[in-house]
């Protein structure tokens, strides 16, 4: 969401930086766009900013809680990355 919040809408993988990835992992019922294919950027910009409209308080208060837990597990491992 960053990227294209950022006006970056490709839709291309960026090289990372190796580090294992810590996002929250949706649901099931919250998998969005999963599977689906477009025909361009623009229509993964607009599936995007639809989905994330649509999505209800309680998604967003469940990531931020999950970022908090994982941010307290990373301070009690003194700063290192936790698996899940």
């Amino acid at each position: 969401m960053a990227r294209f919040s950022s006006g970056d809408s490709d839709v291309k993988d960026k090289p990372r930086s190796g580090r294992t990835c810590t996002a929250f992992t949706p649901r099931n019922e919250e998998r969005g766009l999963r599977g689906q294919h477009f025909p361009s950027n623009d229509a993964v910009v607009r599936a995007v900013k639809q989905w994330a409209t649509s999505a209800g308080a309680d998604f967003y208060e469940r990531g931020m809680q999950a970022l908090v837990n994982r941010w307290r597990m990373c301070i009690a491992n003194g700063g290192n990355n936790v698996e899940n």
